[in-house]
């Protein structure tokens, strides 16, 4: 399943196996971050907190059945802030711990989490976060997002 950014909305369309199925998200709701999240250009950009030492959050708003899944991977546009992927069973989360699993940090590239090992149905949390920690103030931070894939390879 993949997940392409258009320009003009803020939904997403969903590819599984290379095949358009029609399928839209209903968008994106930002739990925690300086901004609320935003499509540009065909890039999603989530925020990051006013603060260094808080993350972002953003998450699509409805939940994905998982059990036939391995991976969710994005694609992040190059950039200054760590970008993650999350999964969680709740629509307002706003830490780290409160995920039911979390991919590792990444500032470009393509960010894996591994969800061979869940199934059923989970909110996918995008997040967004400023290299410095404490409360170092952090104006206009964001990740930006390009794909998000659901996929068995």
């Amino acid at each position: 399943m993949r997940a392409t950014l258009h320009p003009r909305c803020t939904c997403f369309d969903i590819q599984i196996c290379g095949t358009w199925s029609n399928l839209q998200t209903t968008g994106v709701t930002t739990t925690l971050g300086a901004d609320d999240a935003d499509v540009k250009n065909g890039i999603l950009y989530i925020y990051t907190s006013l603060f260094g030492d808080k993350i972002g959050f953003a998450r699509l708003n409805q939940t994905f059945n998982l059990t036939n899944y391995k991976y969710i991977k994005a694609k992040i546009k190059s950039g200054s802030f760590y970008g993650r992927i999350g999964i969680g069973t709740t629509a307002g989360i706003t830490a780290l711990a409160s995920l039911t699993k979390y991919s590792g940090e990444l500032t470009a590239g393509v960010v894996i989490l591994d969800i061979s090992s869940v199934s059923g149905n989970y909110y996918i949390y995008l997040t967004a976060q400023h290299k410095t920690s404490g409360n170092t103030t952090v104006l206009g931070g964001a990740v930006q997002y390009e794909e998000l894939f659901l996929t068995n390879a």
